[in-house]
């Protein structure tokens, strides 16, 4: 197990348990108090729209040597690009180790597990699987596609813009190290097949997504993590097609709001002074099937397809 650490700011303790209360002056007629709420036996907030199953996870593990928080719900500690199911499930995933029962209580998923050295670290009493043991873990909870969002998020940094030099959770070597040491293990060959997949660079699933379909339909060969400076200024692609030079820009919801449609123009318009061509993409081009023949397609293959075929050949429109 590695050395204890410091809790995460956002995960600053909401619970109040019988254990919690040891080291300060109140007693237990304050879970009688009216502004508490009773969670499940033990375990009480003044918040309880503020409490999430991370907080619940880490007061039923807190200084228990035997516990440890791991699968979604060590996922959702280190804030890992979970799907939308799990981002916020309430069932709390505990493993008992040392040989002991598995916990049974309601709302959490219990399991008897072991662990190698380095894979547990140690958060306020609270032990919790570290990123990459927490990758492997997940291979058999979601699927190829989401694993590898997963793992983008844990390896993403930057060499360019606001974000660079900011270290990652871990590498794509540290984690198939860990892969590595499980070779025999249920899940590991999952595991492996979504790591072949992950790259650094990657700033949301939606990214991830669309690098992966892409890929799916024969368009490879993308870099990220990639710049061009024009008047001064970076212009960073989510995606830049190697052979063409075309850089893709996915658009969430947040560049409807007007001063970032400004910001976009202002991007499409270094990136043509740069010489690059721009297609922008965003969710529905995921999603919506265009009908070829008998196949069906996401309208991103065509769109990009087409895109690449204009910036090797330099046509317009």
């Amino acid at each position: 197990m590695t050395p204890s650490k410091s809790i995460p700011p956002h995960l600053r303790r909401r619970v109040l348990t019988e254990r919690t209360l040891e080291n300060t002056d109140l007693t237990r007629f304050r879970f009688r108090a009216a502004d508490m709420t009773r969670l499940r036996p033990g375990m009480y907030t003044t918040d309880p729209d503020a409490v999430s199953s991370v907080d619940i996870a880490t007061e039923l593990a807190r200084g228990l040597d035997d516990v440890v928080v791991y699968g979604v719900s060590a996922a959702q500690w280190h804030g890992l690009r979970l799907p939308t199911r799990l981002l916020h499930a309430p069932r709390v995933h505990l493993a008992s180790t040392g040989g002991k029962d598995r916990i049974r209580r309601v709302m959490v998923k219990g399991a008897k597990a072991s662990f190698l050295p380095g894979e547990v670290a140690e958060y306020d009493g609270v032990r919790i699987t570290t990123p990459e043991r927490t990758f492997f873990d997940l291979a058999r909870m979601v699927s190829p596609m989401e694993l590898v969002a997963i793992g983008d998020g844990i390896v993403c940094s930057h060499r360019f813009g606001i974000y660079a030099g900011r270290p990652p959770m871990s590498t794509i070597p540290q984690i198939e190290a860990l892969l590595s040491a499980h070779r025999r293990a249920r899940g590991v060959a999952l595991a492996r097949r979504a790591l072949s997949r992950v790259r650094v660079g990657s700033d949301s699933v939606m990214e991830t997504r669309m690098r992966l379909i892409a890929e799916d339909y024969g368009i490879e060969g993308w870099d990220l993590d990639v710049a061009v400076e024009v008047d001064g200024r970076l212009v960073q692609p989510d995606l830049r097609h190697r052979r063409s030079g075309l850089f893709v820009q996915y658009e969430g919801a947040h560049h409807n709001e007007s001063f970032q449609v400004e910001r976009d123009i202002e991007r499409l318009r270094r990136t043509e002074r740069a010489g690059h061509r721009e297609l922008r993409i965003y969710a529905k081009d995921l999603v919506t099937v265009d009908r070829f023949g008998r196949n069906t397609t996401p309208r991103l293959i065509p769109l990009l397809r087409q895109a690449i075929d204009q910036a090797l050949h330099g046509r317009v429109g």
